[in-house]
């Protein structure tokens, strides 16, 4: 394609490649002209708003970690309600539990993390309907159990949530559920709370140390090219 443009012969396919070279490294921020490019389409998001037509976008940008942009995005809202609007389906839920899986337990932005918890409380706040909708998988349930913070008590906002969204997965076991996977489900998430608050108990009891690993270098996106003050 590269030839044929330089001869002038641009395609509909060529310039859809291009758009999506430039906006991929614009949300891979691996530079600070990227990281300020981020920001501005964040502000321009921010600005247009989140609906529930465009909300893949601005999932994008969440998951790209890189706190100076999701700053901007989250601007004037409640990180906790901020998907309020927008009617959950599996491919927001499927999304969410991505994003976990991608990071390890100390990266994603806290800000990030009340956004992706208020969306979970939400869902499986019926642990029933919350299953119809998006059937967690073992995976998903620990990449979920190794954010715990087990520096802090129950009572830290984020530890806090993420008990509650195991508990709604512990409800799924009851005397009149014979699903197998479901059991299975709620099993794991009781024993990765039991770990939590047992004090005799660790977290590595019921997740991998692979998984529970931290990472050394936090950034969470590389600062623009300019003075940034997080107000």
């Amino acid at each position: 394609m590269k030839s044929e443009a330089k001869a002038g012969n641009i395609s509909e396919e060529y310039i859809s490649y291009l758009k999506h070279l430039f906006i991929t490294e614009i949300l891979d921020t691996k530079n600070e002209r990227a990281t300020t490019a981020l920001m501005s389409y964040a502000c321009f998001l921010n600005k247009s708003g989140i609906n529930s037509d465009n909300y893949p976008l601005y999932l994008t940008i969440l998951e790209s970690n890189n706190k100076y942009a999701i700053d901007i995005l989250l601007e004037g809202y409640q990180p906790e309600e901020y998907l309020d609007c927008v009617v959950p389906n599996h491919y927001i839920v499927e999304s969410v539990f991505r994003i976990f899986s991608i990071y390890k337990r100390n990266e994603i932005y806290d800000k990030t993390l009340r956004v992706l918890f208020g969306l979970l409380i939400k869902v499986y706040k019926s642990s029933t309907e919350g299953y119809q909708l998006y059937q967690p998988t073992i995976p998903n349930v620990n990449d979920l159990g190794k954010i715990l913070d087990e520096s802090k008590d129950q009572d830290d906002e984020l530890n806090r949530d993420i008990l509650v969204i195991l508990k709604f997965f512990g409800d799924l076991d009851t005397h009149f559920n014979d699903d197998p996977k479901k059991k299975e489900i709620a099993r794991q998430s009781e024993r990765i709370r039991s770990d939590f608050f047992d004090n005799k108990r660790r977290l590595e009891q019921s997740i991998t140390k692979v998984m529970l690993e931290k990472e050394k270098n936090v950034e969470m996106g590389i600062p623009p090219d300019y003075e940034y003050v997080n107000e």
